[in-house]
């Protein structure tokens, strides 16, 4: 992992726990959560309660079904993100717009409405900015335009292009104009759309500015900041760098991205991404995008399906399913030279190597010194169930110190989820996991519980918890849904599902609340495994309070947002 800066170093114990925190989550007056005032107090709560990392989903706009996995662009930010009410603060918007705005949030209208409300006024911010902001931000702007040209240009263009009537609805591939990216094409939709191209370049611009806001407020807490960048990208990425991409003349796909047949799936997936081309321009466009990811979320940034670094699984684009598929040779080597060269051998990355893995794949992560991923509802859901606990790597008993443990991720159920489900199916595995626990925990008598399914549901997952952040793995993260012992209806994503309940779960004030009542356990129980976060200046302490208390975001300067 990146080592600290000098300044900061001092104030980080070797060992640390973290809180994987989808931004959307995070309550507030907007229909999902931003870079608002609630944000701040989460952040302060956390240190309260020892948690030393915030873990972040990928910053980019979600697809049409709100899945950040799968977006537009890789480089961009999610507008959505954007807190309104600093927006106002720099007189950008009216407190009037403001004002209308929350109350629409509050009346409870529709998710793609409020959104498009939101957009609306960001367009207007973007106006008043063009006609009213003062020389040094219009200064600031245009550099900070100048200095990202190589990424807001084609996703300006592309997002311009697909609004076209002639375009409008489909595939870019089938686009009657514009279908072929050229900077001849960015300078005539730049020079026939001024306002929008640089609309949606100020949108990006606030965004960001406000993203590295809140990077220093949590560093002077403190906390880390995680991020996480897919390997797969959408349309407009494609479209903007087909030379990187397995295409033919006209844009379609020779093949496509997906996984092998395994214990969980016989006919593997499909997942139909364009693929990549082993060149010097796609190791030169990663580096980029692996640059860019840092800068917006610095401490570390997962890199997501590291299998596909290692040795991508390639399956013919008219395949019907995953089971005649092939491997070949990753850009993952070359790649990581390269940011070696960067950062220096101590790299600011960590590899999402989960599930079935090629031996390949290993290699590559151990050769580089990569943390490795560890799962600790996988072990309960696969090795649990198929006898092979004990000797099971996910199992939070057999984690080394070279690894970052999970209770759960975003894509798979929570704790009390994953147990209330074997103790349906399978009383017998539950049985062999709690006479398992309760030799490691006597004092919990966890055997009397037996008698009562959903009290020893809750014990069982508190204890599951308890193993993670007391195991030798260097860091130990928790969901929310974990953090607050909830089922089904916190998962957050069902993968290879598209519903409306996916990427919609949200904290509510009353939950955010709870974690702060409950600080006090969660840092002892951080203490005693010799994570809690640990600050020597006692001055940071109060930093969030007198924030909060305020009414502003002093000690950073919301004029300069």
């Amino acid at each position: 992992m990146a080592r600290l800066p000098e300044n900061y170093a001092e104030n980080y114990a070797e060992r640390e726990s973290g809180l994987i925190v989808p931004l959307s989550t995070i309550p507030g007056d907007d229909h999902r959560g931003t870079f608002g005032p609630e944000y701040i107090e989460f952040l302060n709560a956390m240190q309260s309660a020892g948690f030393g990392v915030l873990h972040d989903l990928p910053l980019n706009p979600p697809d049409d079904y709100n899945c950040p996995y799968s977006s537009v662009s890789t480089f961009a930010i999610d507008p959505q993100r954007i807190d309104l009410e600093m927006v106002a603060a720099t007189g950008d918007i009216s407190n009037d717009d403001l004002n209308a705005y929350q109350e629409l949030v509050a009346s409870g209208d529709a998710g793609p409405a409020i959104k498009s409300e939101k957009e609306r006024l960001l367009g207007r911010a973007f106006v008043h900015f063009d006609n009213n902001g003062s020389p040094e931000r219009k200064a600031s702007f245009a550099k900070w335009r100048a200095q990202q040209a190589d990424w807001i240009d084609s996703y300006a263009s592309f997002e311009v292009a697909k609004y076209l009537p002639q375009n409008y609805g489909k595939r870019w591939k089938d686009w009657e104009t514009a279908k072929d990216f050229s900077p001849m094409l960015v300078t005539g939709l730049k020079a026939g759309h001024r306002q929008d191209f640089s609309q949606i370049a100020y949108t990006q611009w606030v965004a960001e500015k406000q993203t590295v806001h809140y990077q220093k407020i949590a560093r002077s807490l403190g906390i880390k900041i995680w991020g996480d960048v897919p390997f797969y990208v959408g349309d407009g990425d494609v479209w903007a760098k087909r030379e990187i991409f397995n295409l033919d003349s006209d844009g379609n796909q020779l093949d496509q991205g997906g996984a092998a047949p395994s214990l969980t799936s016989s006919t593997g997936q499909l997942w139909g991404n364009a693929t990549y081309q082993t060149k010097t321009a796609t190791l030169d466009w990663w580096e980029r995008r692996l640059l860019r990811a840092h800068t917006l979320t610095p401490d570390s940034v997962r890199l997501d399906h590291f299998i596909g670094f290692a040795e991508p699984y390639i399956i013919a684009i008219d395949a019907a399913d995953g089971t005649k598929g092939w491997r070949v040779e990753g850009i993952g080597k070359r790649l990581l030279d390269r940011l070696v060269e960067k950062f220096g051998p101590d790299l600011p990355f960590y590899p999402e190597d989960l599930g079935t893995q090629t031996e390949a794949t290993a290699k590559l992560r151990d050769k580089y010194g990569l943390l490795a991923s560890k799962l600790a509802v996988r072990a309960l859901n696969k090795e649990l169930l198929s006898n092979q606990y004990d000797g099971a790597p996910n199992n939070p008993d057999n984690y080394g110190e070279w690894a970052v443990a999970f209770t759960g991720n975003h894509d798979t159920p929570t704790l009390v989820q994953a147990i209330s489900g074997i103790q349906d199916r399978r009383p017998d595995a539950l049985n062999q996991y709690v006479r398992h626990l309760a030799q490691q925990f006597p004092e919990r008598h966890l055997d009397q519980y037996s008698s009562d399914g959903e009290q020893l549901v809750g014990q069982l997952a508190q204890v599951e918890i308890e193993r993670v952040i007391r195991s030798a793995a260097q860091y130990a993260f928790l969901p929310l849904g974990d953090l607050f012992l909830y089922g089904e209806e916190a998962q957050f994503n069902i993968p290879n599902t598209i519903d409306p309940k996916n990427w919609s779960w949200r904290m509510t004030g009353v939950e955010l609340q709870k974690f702060k009542n409950e600080a006090e356990g969660w840092r002892n129980l951080n203490t005693s495994s010799g994570r809690s976060l640990q600050l020597n200046n006692e001055t940071y302490s109060g930093l969030i309070t007198s924030i909060l208390g305020s009414g502003t975001l002093a000690p950073l300067a919301v004029s300069n947002i």
